[in-house]
């Protein structure tokens, strides 16, 4: 069965972009420079208009966001495990999507983000060594992320928390 051009584009596209990652972070001094850079990255390549990595305390319940893109200062904001969309990722280690965000689906993020439409938004699971946390993604332009950059951004925060513990 012969492969068409057509259908290796993407393949290609996800392999460059698993090199810039894994060179980004080669490059960086310390993990929060190695996930500054990542994130980029991986923003670049999936034209998200946010992204927030929040990360858990330790022998603590709370997560804060360590770093975000976006032109909102997620500073102040605070999430418990197992309530809302970024603490039941925390708490449970599942993925969650809305492709088609809807007011409710995350009561929170709305609130910081007044009068900032969500259109579509994905929570990952993050863990690297100790670190523990997720990265949520927004679109908030009318955008929509579908199941295929779903299963990037989890492969995408899979390989960036592997390529740190590699580099440790």
């Amino acid at each position: 069965m012969m492969i068409m051009n057509t259908e290796l584009q993407p393949l290609m596209e996800y392999f460059r972009l698993i090199n810039k990652i894994r060179g980004a972070i080669e490059k960086s001094g310390s993990i929060e420079d190695a996930l500054q850079k990542s994130l980029n990255c991986f923003a670049d390549e999936i034209r998200c208009d946010f992204i927030i990595f929040w990360l858990a305390e330790k022998d603590s319940d709370l997560l804060h966001p360590h770093y975000w893109l976006g032109p909102r200062d997620f500073s102040h904001c605070v999430r418990r495990a197992g309530e809302g969309v970024v603490g039941r990722v925390y708490a449970s280690g599942e993925a969650v999507t809305c492709f088609d965000y809807q007011a409710g689906d995350d009561p929170e993020i709305e609130q910081d983000m007044k009068e900032i439409p969500i259109s579509s938004m994905i929570c990952v699971p993050f863990e690297s060594g100790s670190v523990r946390g997720c990265i949520q993604l927004f679109h908030d332009n009318g955008d929509h992320f579908d199941g295929e950059l779903s299963e990037i951004a989890q492969i995408l925060v899979l390989l960036i928390s592997t390529t740190l513990e590699d580099s440790d």
